[in-house]
């Protein structure tokens, strides 16, 4: 074999090397965990205020995961006067879930767990008490 054929084949073989990792880059999934990222964009100010005031409670909520449940302990749960709970899986927003607190009557909340495909979520926990906002956000492994 001489040295044209060889150059043909090692670019022939780059060549295929090169449509194979575009094909495979191409059928990647790049989807955005928000599919309304501009609204949310906007407010960020009030989301970067919501989570300064809740880093000046005096007792912050606790978010765990315990035996199949989602729980958030908080002393003044019942001062709450709306609140959410949103669970966002970076891999998949498909697997985002959302809660509505209302007037809650014990210190602790508690969701199930066991649906949730297993694997790392971002805890986004947003209330108002007063006329102040708070936001804490957390990340969990179920």
């Amino acid at each position: 074999m001489n040295w044209g054929k060889s150059i043909a084949i090692a670019f022939i073989f780059f060549a295929a090397f090169i449509v194979v990792l575009v094909s495979i880059c191409m059928k990647q999934d790049v989807t955005l965990v928000s599919s309304t990222y501009y609204q949310e964009d906007l407010k960020f100010q009030d989301e970067l205020n919501a989570k300064d005031n809740a880093t000046h409670l005096v007792q912050a909520p606790e978010i765990k995961v315990k035996d199949g449940l989602l729980l958030i302990e908080y002393n003044n749960l019942q001062q709450v006067k709306e609140g959410k709970i949103f669970l966002q899986r970076p891999s998949d927003k498909r697997l985002d879930q959302q809660f509505e607190i209302e007037n809650a009557t014990e210190n602790k909340l508690q969701f199930n767990t066991k649906n949730l495909v297993p694997g790392l979520y971002k805890v986004k926990f947003i209330w108002q008490e007063g006329e102040r906002a708070y936001q804490i956000n957390k990340t969990i492994v179920v």
